[in-house]
């Protein structure tokens, strides 16, 4: 009998928690924001790249922090895309780099054959295109070539010295709405066409043309008034712009009935959150109760009900509630609806504290320089995090702190804003009350979007059309000569050097997909396909995965660094490629005494003329036959025998015989695919190489075998007009584009550097190190030497710990002569 009735009220518990969820609507908020935040996890990225401006020459060295929304290393993601963009929007690279522990690095050669200009990089995740391109890291890069540098827009038809043309002025009421009766603050942002902020002033008057108040922006382009809207009444600003355009534009138009949520961000420790109701609202609402709800990174952290019985009142959050970075405030009403919406920016002292350090403040041109990095928490405890650190020469190359991109702005600022963010990190650098009030107007002006609380309560959420990556994949669909779907047709994949062997079966629509595949750099893959009853006259239509998916965040090609210095910058590369040209090693004279035909193109891993014997397609294509037929009418095949399509080499003048191995454009055929030489149209073959030989075949190692190999080049696409490759029936080979494999930074090391007098270095970057990890200890460090160049050089440290607490440092040594 007790436990039937603690067994009751255990269920009579249980009933009012679940019944409370479904009526209480801070509940129902939360619970539909976890569903949300669950199904559509965020993932952002940073990239700390070397330096801030680069020349033709170069590389661009960088390290990439994936995140989740709390900023916490993701596990979610496995494969990070990164894109170099030309002023045009044109894809210029785009490298596939591995996310492992939420941190990658690589790297891009700006080669010769590109142009002076400003470029973009563009880095995310296959998962982070659901939320849209808005939400990409993408960052504007100077590079210069020591010609003139024009600044240009991606139409290139504008210069930065033009008149504006055609400035956006946009007002935002705080809160969201103007409503009749209430004062309100409003915000506003004017830019010009490449979306930087522009200075404009003007008044605001009614429709009686009677001023109400004056206007004039604070910080690139933004400000605030206060108005008390009047019922009856519209309201318009009149500005004028630099150049002395003059303009009228419309103000929100206020409501009649409705509240005002008013911020006050100004306290260090609280925040003071004002609610204004006007008489005809409050009349409906009163003795009702209303929920204020905070949320960061898809998380409630502060809600609180508030019983209406004054149409004003007033509520005060401490700020150590959340971390740091955008909050959400929301008022929604006792039915559940979102009435007001405003966004504010916590700064709380939660980051890492980092220590950088040298064995001494000055040294000498050449001379090894240790670099020390401590890490602590802000409870002071030393932590264990991974980090990426550079050494720049700032003589060379330009240093403005609010210019600059960092982790703090990156992942606490631009990565959960809609739109371009300009001078980023001025908000981060001196923190004083005229940049909290400046950031304050940021939140009041910029879109915040990543979800909307109407479509979370009726349900309406968009699904994810893009897949989360774990690894490169392969997909694509099957279909009969007719063009109709083949279903349950079973698909195998040969990856490069004869790994990657799998099978999969198509499903009713007949796609099919090889999920999480490790290969490196751009290789031959081959997929072949067939039907559940063998037939394999079917057509393979592979999806394309490596085009460049526009995300039109900046509609601008203007970058915030300084362009007059670009010259400087590149006549020191200029001279740093003179002395590795000047270094370089010259050839003595060849006397070429033979002459050894090789085909135009090959696919053996050995190089062009690495075989024994090789027959070219202007002897395959002579006469009828299969190819095993054609190659043994050639003569060129002494000891090789064909039996049903498959190749062997005899051993001398016994019967022994030894299977030889058969490569196709670079991809091995393993006798388990029941492939034969003879499945290939002659006529599609450039040429046959044949590798019996231990100096042809040894850069095959194991797999070549004992009977040798025979590599089987198909023409290519500039071959015959032909657009593509053919390939037997149900064969495909492609390349696909698989993990960049990152470059290793490379240090000079020099002995008597003082001595010798011929070592000119002119490198700007002394250091890149994007994997530098402390130990339990919080200590790490790295070491590097001088260049020729005195004059002050500035150390970067960026990284993150384990609990997902960011840090940056900036620490500064000199070069004496």
């Amino acid at each position: 009998m007790h436990l039937k009735t603690i067994f009751f009220a255990g269920f009579l518990l249980l009933s009012i928690i679940v019944l409370s969820f479904h009526t209480d609507p801070v509940s129902k908020m939360a619970g539909l924001l976890m569903k949300w935040s669950t199904d559509h996890p965020v993932e952002k990225v940073h990239l700390h790249m070397d330096k801030s401006l680069y020349a033709i020459g170069d590389t661009i060295w960088f390290k990439a922090y994936v995140t989740t929304a709390n900023n916490n290393l993701s596990k979610l993601s496995g494969v990070l895309n990164v894109e170099l963009v030309d002023e045009k929007d044109s894809l210029c690279s785009l490298i596939k780099l591995p996310i492992v522990s939420g941190t990658s690095w690589g790297d891009f050669v700006l080669a010769d054959s590109l142009a002076a200009g400003n470029y973009r990089i563009r880095a995310y995740t296959n998962w982070m295109r659901n939320a849209g391109g808005e939400y990409f890291f993408d960052r504007i890069v100077p590079v210069g070539d020591g010609r003139p540098f024009i600044l240009k827009t991606n139409r290139g038809k504008k210069t930065i010295t033009e008149t504006i043309n055609e400035p956006d002025l946009q007002f935002f009421p705080e809160g969201g709405n103007l409503v009749n009766g209430i004062l309100s603050t409003v915000a506003f942002k004017a830019v010009d066409t490449y979306g930087k902020g522009i200075e404009v002033k003007g008044i605001v008057v009614d429709d009686k043309d009677k001023m109400v108040v004056g206007m004039k922006t604070q910080h690139l382009g933004m400000g605030s008034f206060t108005m008390l809207p009047e019922k009856g009444k519209s309201y318009r600003a009149k500005v004028v712009y630099p150049n002395g355009t003059e303009k009228v534009v419309s103000l929100p138009i206020a409501k009649d009935r409705g509240s005002v949520l008013t911020i006050n961000n100004k306290d260090a420790k609280e925040i003071s959150i004002n609610i204004s109701l006007n008489p005809d609202f409050f009349a409906e609402v009163e003795n009702t109760e209303f929920n204020l709800v905070g949320q960061s990174g898809g998380r409630v952290l502060y809600d609180e009900k508030l019983k209406i019985t004054d149409k004003k009142f007033t509520a005060h959050v401490i700020k150590t509630k959340f971390p740091s970075g955008i909050v959400q405030f929301t008022l929604f009403s006792n039915s559940g609806d979102p009435l007001n919406e405003r966004l504010v920016f916590i700064q709380n002292s939660d980051q890492l504290n980092l220590s950088i350090g040298t064995e001494k403040a000055s040294f000498k041109q050449g001379d090894p320089v240790m670099i020390y990095l401590t890490a602590r928490n802000s409870n002071n405890q030393f932590v264990k995090g991974t980090f990426s650190v550079s050494v720049v020469n700032e003589e060379i190359v330009p240093y403005e702190d609010i210019n600059e991109h960092t982790i703090f702005s990156d992942l606490l600022l631009t990565s959960d804003l809609k739109g371009y963010v300009e001078k980023p990190n001025y908000y981060f650098i001196n923190i004083s009350d005229d940049t909290r009030s400046d950031l304050d107007k940021l939140m009041l002006t910029q879109g915040y979007r990543r979800f909307e609380w109407n479509q979370l309560i009726s349900g309406n959420i968009p699904l994810s059309n893009y897949k989360v990556e774990k690894g490169i994949a392969i997909s694509g669909r099957l279909k009969s000569l007719f063009g109709k779907p083949i279903q349950n047709g079973t698909v195998s994949l040969i990856g490069p050097k004869g790994g990657l062997f799998k099978h999969t079966q198509t499903d009713g629509k007949g796609k099919f997909a090889f999920e999480d595949l490790t290969f490196s750099d751009t290789s031959e893959v081959m997929i072949q396909a067939q039907t559940q009853k063998g037939n394999r006259n079917v057509v393979i239509n592979l999806e394309k995965t490596n085009t460049q998916f526009r995300s039109g965040k900046y509609y601008q090609y203007q970058s915030d660094i300084d362009t007059k210095l670009m010259p400087a910058y590149a006549e020191n590369s200029r001279k740093q490629y003179g002395v590795q040209r000047k270094d370089a090693i010259q050839l003595q004279q060849v006397k070429i005494t033979a002459i050894k035909i090789v085909q135009p193109h090959t696919s053996n891993m050995g190089g062009l003329g690495n075989y024994d014997e090789i027959i070219t397609s202007d002897i395959l294509t002579k006469g009828a036959g299969t190819l095993s037929q054609r190659l043994t009418r050639s003569g060129k095949l002494n000891g090789i025998i064909f039996q049903n399509g498959k190749p062997f080499n005899l051993r001398g003048r016994s019967l022994y015989k030894s299977d030889m191995t058969l490569v196709l454009d670079g991809v091995y055929i393993p006798d388990t695919l029941g492939m034969t030489i003879d499945d290939i149209n002659p006529n599609d073959v450039s040429s046959v190489e044949i590798l019996r030989n231990a100096g042809t075949m040894g850069v095959y190692g194991v797999k070549a075998g004992h009977g040798g190999i025979i590599v089987i080049n198909s023409k290519k696409g500039n071959e015959n007009n032909n657009n593509s490759k053919k390939y037997v029936a149900g064969l495909v080979v492609s390349n696909m584009r698989g993990f960049y494999p990152a470059k290793i930074f490379y240090i000079p090391k020099y002995k008597t550097f003082q001595e010798n007098s011929r070592i000119q270095d002119f490198r700007s970057t002394m250091l890149w190190q994007p994997n530098l990890v402390t130990d339990l200890y919080g200590w790490a460090m790295s070491k590097t030497f001088n260049s020729s160049i005195i004059g002050t050089y500035r150390v970067i440290a960026e990284g993150m710990d384990m609990e997902g607490n960011i840090g940056r440092e900036v620490y500064r040594y000199s070069i004496k002569d």
